[in-house]
């Protein structure tokens, strides 16, 4: 059998789109913890995504976006993403347009030929990649649909990996809508709006997530050891000193803008802010 290039091997993951596909994701987080999500996808951008045996999150393309934030499904615009428990990954990553690949640099380079392996009893590919600044990256990807089912970094830890795989032959529509009581998110057009309008909103936004990027594992701990939207929030109001709207800033931010160099460019941005505002 001929090895796949990786370009074949990027072209078949977004071939995936149009595929069925149920599986398993597990996500292998920077503190040890394993979160485990299970995935219904069709065509269409359609998505279920259960955690827990929960639905935390449905979508139907970009019309149609139901999230779980704390204790309520929350609908979102169609512009607008949240993260998905506020997960390093989750299986928007593993095919689509909001996938890993997608996101990628497409400077990434494969130094090896895609090797053959097995990932859960089906046939994938696995293929060593870099990044412009040298850093290694190993993916591996389902041979039968394209479908992103591992991916590892230089060290060899498993980030992501996916379990489970199946293809049914048509998921029901119902399956990707929810019935229950859905409590709607302002648009972000609209909050983009506000931010314009009000210096002092943005500026108190900028603050609050500044002071969480500087205790990151504090607010981490804080928020996963709260059993309730209102929990976590009362607790980062307690640890941080700010107030609710602050605290659902912070609850909104994603994972990755935790990073050192978001968190420094955050700085920047607030120190502009705060100058401007005194003038």
């Amino acid at each position: 059998m001929r090895a796949p290039s990786w370009v074949e091997l990027a072209g078949r993951n977004a071939a995936a789109e149009s595929v069925y596909v149920t599986g398993t994701l597990i996500v292998s987080e920077k503190t040890s913890d394993r979160i485990y999500f299970d995935f219904h996808h069709a065509p269409g951008g359609k998505w279920r995504v259960e955690h827990d045996g929960q639905p935390v999150y449905l979508a139907v393309g970009r019309t149609s976006v139901v999230v779980r934030v704390g204790d309520h499904m929350q609908q979102l615009d169609g512009d607008f993403q949240l993260p998905i428990l506020n997960a390093e990954f989750n299986p928007r990553d593993l095919l689509g347009p909001e996938s890993l690949l997608r996101r990628m640099s497409a400077e990434m380079t494969a130094d090896e030929v895609a090797r053959p392996m097995e990932m859960g009893g089906r046939a994938s590919w696995s293929i060593r990649l870099h990044t412009p600044k040298g850093e290694a990256i190993v993916m591996a990807f389902d041979d039968a649909t394209g479908v992103l089912v591992k991916v590892e970094d230089a060290g060899g830890r498993v980030l992501l990996q996916v379990e489970n795989l199946t293809e049914p032959k048509g998921l029901p529509d119902s399956l990707f809508l929810w019935e229950g009581p859905i409590r709607k998110a302002p648009s972000p057009r609209d909050r983009r709006r506000r931010s314009a309008e009000d210096e002092d909103e943005r500026i108190a936004f900028m603050r609050a997530v500044v002071a969480a990027q500087s205790r990151p594992q504090e607010v981490l701990a804080a928020i996963t050891a709260a059993d309730s939207e209102n929990a976590a929030r009362s607790a980062l109001i307690q640890l941080l000193d700010v107030d609710e709207f602050g605290a659902d800033a912070i609850m909104t931010t994603p994972v990755g803008q935790f990073r050192g160099d978001h968190a420094a460019a955050n700085r920047r941005t607030l120190e502009v802010l705060e100058d401007r505002y005194r003038r």
